[in-house]
């Protein structure tokens, strides 16, 4: 802060000093807006009560940067992070064991103060691969984070475990992703391979207050429902079954109505407006879990969806879970 006189100057430069705010005895003259630089994709939006909030989302994977040019008094930040969704096992078609779900990503969401001039890192998680006919197990889907570049991490959500392939009967579901910082659910659980039988279903993506639904395991096992706004779990798929069975995702924007889990040879639906799970056992975005493959189908396992981070910049206070 500069004073000159009665006069107190804020938002500009002076000397090489950010300020952002003018007052002359004491009436505010002049006010400058938040200023933010990243490669995500910034917009503006409006919260739950109507009032303009600014967005910066990051929903394909990889590392990103954010940085706050100018940060006027009054200004709150909540970011929500969701972690990627494990790959489904896979299957060579010349066994009798069917391909394990792959586990859900968590939510994380958390709130934290800006001032000018801070910097932050972000990554958003992969999902998890698919194994492959050879037949191979699933990858587990990537953590995604929001942490300061001073070191403090803010919010980060686990991806899912892959599921297995060549397994014993009624094992291998990839374990559901934890929350690591912050507050949210952790993702569901991947169905079990059984034997001679379909494969089992992706475990939906963690909530806002809830966890993921799990997976039905491959012998027309149904899936969960998520709770707290999270994903549904895919349905079991049964033997000579569709590998439609890939868990639910979920949205970023806020919390909502948790998915429901998926009956035989049917994906779970997404949670907080999140997509329910894709064609070939593919998990729903953000973060589901993907299905794994039929005994005798020599088909990949299904893959995890991508994770996603989005932040919130408002004067009005709105946060997490109900921006």
């Amino acid at each position: 802060m500069v004073s000159i006189d009665n006069t107190s100057v804020s938002g500009v430069t002076i000397d090489g000093e950010d300020v952002v705010e003018i007052t002359v005895d004491g009436d505010v003259v002049f006010t400058a807006s938040l200023s933010i630089s990243s490669n995500g994709n910034i917009f503006t939006s409006t919260d739950s009560s109507g009032n303009e909030i600014t967005v910066v989302e990051f929903t394909n994977t990889g590392t990103y940067s954010l940085s706050i040019d100018s940060a006027p008094s009054g200004y709150t930040a909540s970011s929500v992070t969701v972690g990627g969704g494990g790959g489904a096992g896979g299957c060579a078609g010349t066994s009798d064991l069917s391909g394990a779900g792959g586990g859900g990503g968590a939510l994380a969401y958390n709130d934290f103060s800006i001032s000018s001039g801070d910097s932050f890192s972000v990554r958003v998680g992969s999902g998890g691969s698919g194994g492959d006919t050879s037949p191979s197990s699933g990858l587990s889907g990537g953590n995604s984070y929001l942490e300061r570049d001073s070191g403090s991490t803010i919010a980060e959500a686990e991806g899912g475990g892959g599921g297995q392939a060549n397994v014993s009967d009624n094992s291998g579901g990839g374990t559901g992703g934890s929350v690591i910082v912050g507050t949210g659910g952790s993702g569901g659980d991947g169905g079990n391979a059984r034997n001679n039988n379909g494969g089992g279903g992706g475990g939906g993506a963690g909530g806002y207050s809830g966890n993921g639904g799990n997976g039905g395991s491959g012998n027309s096992g149904t899936g969960t429902d998520g709770s707290g706004g999270a994903g549904g779990g895919g349905g079991g798929q049964q033997d000579g079954g569709s590998q439609n069975n890939g868990g639910g995702g979920v949205g970023i924007t806020g919390e909502g109505a948790s998915g429901s889990g998926g009956s035989t040879d049917n994906p779970g639906t997404g949670g907080s407006s999140g997509q329910e799970g894709k064609s070939s056992g593919f998990g729903g975005e953000y973060g589901a879990g993907g299905g794994g493959a039929e005994d005798d189908s020599a088909e990949p396992g299904g893959d995890g969806a991508d994770g996603a981070v989005r932040v919130v910049f408002s004067e009005n206070g709105a946060q997490y879970p109900n921006v």
